[in-house]
């Protein structure tokens, strides 16, 4: 961590930034925020990143979402047909 605290004496915090212009970078500021007495203090702590990985990371990232939100789906599907199984077979019993 470059700086342990901002302009008004407030601990700082490292966060990541994801943003399509600095996905993934490292920076250093208040930890509180504006609205709770911090400041705008902003660092960052990493090297800008390659002209490539500025391409790749976005859609990565976006792919990412994509793919936890269909899993997600998935889920509940699954859990409605254990469900429809279930309630299949008591009403058999319920049958016999």
């Amino acid at each position: 961590m470059k700086d342990d605290f901002c302009h008004y004496g407030n601990a700082s915090i490292v966060r990541t930034s994801w943003t399509n212009r600095n996905p993934g970078h490292r920076f250093s500021s208040c930890a509180r925020s504006k609205e709770k007495g911090g400041c705008n203090f902003f660092v960052w702590n990493d090297p800008p990143t390659c002209a490539r990985s500025l391409e790749i990371i976005p859609g990565l990232l976006r792919r990412l979402k994509i793919e936890e939100a269909e899993a997600t789906k998935r889920g509940k599907r699954e859990k409605i047909l254990w469900i429809s199984l279930l309630l299949s077979w008591c009403f058999i019993m319920y049958l016999l």
